[in-house]
């Protein structure tokens, strides 16, 4: 198995539990579904904070799939801890709502989930785009800091979660 595989089935396994999307829908509620949350990105934020400011690139499944696959027992997170430890680096993210993105994606055309390889001609420019926004969300200083809090705390959690499983009983 590949770590695009790996990573893909991840996301698989994360969306039904944080999107009303899955067998539990029919193929047009999970058609429209994946289409609104796509648009715009929204399955990547988590409301609005205290202060008024949207919670970008913030969402729980976001933050399942990156303690899931990043760092679980013997994941790259714990081959390199000196990456991995302080906080999580912005590619990572921006890999793991790319792999979201493309879960999201098999149900687009019937509603049910299809597979689609994960390719580069087509994920690299979504991908492109990820780092785009979070180069957008940094130029807001409050919410650079924000996004930079999260991130050290996903690390910080990273160390004691190590899996799924076990993050979702966070939420």
């Amino acid at each position: 198995m590949t770590w695009q595989s790996t990573i893909k089935a991840k996301a698989h396994e994360i969306l039904p539990w944080f999107y009303d999307i899955g067998t539990h829908f029919s193929e047009v509620e999970n058609q429209s579904q994946s289409l609104e949350l796509i648009k715009g990105a929204a399955f990547l934020r988590d409301g609005i904070d205290n202060k008024g400011l949207m919670n970008n690139m913030a969402h729980p499944a976001l933050v399942a799939l990156v303690m899931d696959f990043f760092y679980a027992p013997s994941s790259i997170g714990s081959a390199f801890p000196e990456v991995f430890s302080h906080e999580v680096p912005q590619v990572t993210v921006c890999l793991a709502t790319t792999t979201l993105q493309a879960a999201l994606d098999k149900y687009i055309q019937t509603g049910i989930q299809q597979d689609h390889q994960f390719k580069y001609g087509t994920y690299s420019k979504i991908f492109a785009g990820f780092l785009d926004m979070q180069h957008q969300i940094d130029q807001h200083p409050k919410h650079a800091v924000k996004t930079q809090e999260l991130q050290a705390a996903w690390a910080s959690a990273g160390k004691y979660e190590t899996t799924f499983h076990s993050f979702i009983g966070v939420y």
